[in-house]
């Protein structure tokens, strides 16, 4: 039997962009259920204590907003809603899951 190189090799921070949007799914999922409203605020708060358990380090509000995009534009997995409340009432903002969560 021939050995064959292994190219299927990925960059360890590939890997760890996958892991960060599979969790970030998983967030989006579990704040759906729990609330009917909720602002990019509290994603980040439940996504970074979802990364605190799982050994990484937290992130800032404009990287969460950048695999958001990465969810919507590119991978075509959610489905964003935004709504413009008033100048001191803040945007009422949901992300719908398009595919369910296995």
């Amino acid at each position: 039997m021939e050995d064959f190189p292994n190219n299927t090799k990925s960059t360890p921070s590939h890997n760890k962009l996958q892991h960060k949007l599979i969790i970030l799914i998983s967030t989006l999922k579990y704040i759906n259920i729990k609330y009917p409203k909720y602002t990019q605020q509290n994603i980040l708060y439940y996504f970074n204590e979802n990364l605190k358990r799982n050994g990484q380090a937290p992130v800032k509000l404009k990287t969460l907003q950048k695999y958001l995009y990465k969810l919507e534009k590119e991978l075509k997995v959610t489905s964003n809603y935004h709504k413009h409340l008033g100048v001191n009432c803040g945007t009422e903002i949901y992300y719908k899951l398009i595919y369910p969560k296995k």
